[in-house]
């Protein structure tokens, strides 16, 4: 299982994006975490805004796609409200995506092309070698 930090209104936390149980090596499934309402639609928001960055969309041209006002898909970036299920359907259909990321965390029904995107931007950015110097100190 990975997990997706997610910050708001000063606090940072670790969100789970596995939704299945995953097995342990002794074949028992380990514990599932259950998110309360609030952590839920903040780890929605998260991975919706993930997909949408990670197809290359502008978040005008999404919203457009799921026919709602701008503001709204922001509200549910944030996490002031869950993704309906008709706009995230008509999102994912005309992305070629489906909804399991988003509400669920599972990345199995993604493009291969997404879910390697998804990762990249997971990862934490390299730091300068040793020896590299900043253009500005070059100078």
């Amino acid at each position: 299982m990975h997990s997706v930090c997610i910050e708001r209104k000063g606090l940072v936390a670790s969100v789970p994006c596995m939704a299945s149980a995953p097995e342990r090596a002794d074949k028992r499934p380990m514990q599932t975490v259950i998110l309360s309402p609030g952590d839920y639609k903040i780890a929605c928001g998260v991975r919706l805004r993930q997909l949408i960055d990670a197809l290359g969309l502008k978040y005008v041209e999404a919203a457009r796609h799921m026919e709602i006002p701008p503001n709204q898909l922001g509200n549910w970036m944030r996490g002031d409200a869950l993704p309906t299920p008709y706009q995230l359907y008509r999102f994912c259909r005309i992305n070629g995506v489906n909804t399991d990321w988003v509400y669920l965390g599972d990345p199995s029904g993604l493009p291969g092309r997404v879910t390697a995107k998804l990762l990249e931007a997971a990862q934490p950015p390299e730091a300068p070698a040793a020896g590299a110097r900043r253009a500005s100190e070059k100078a």
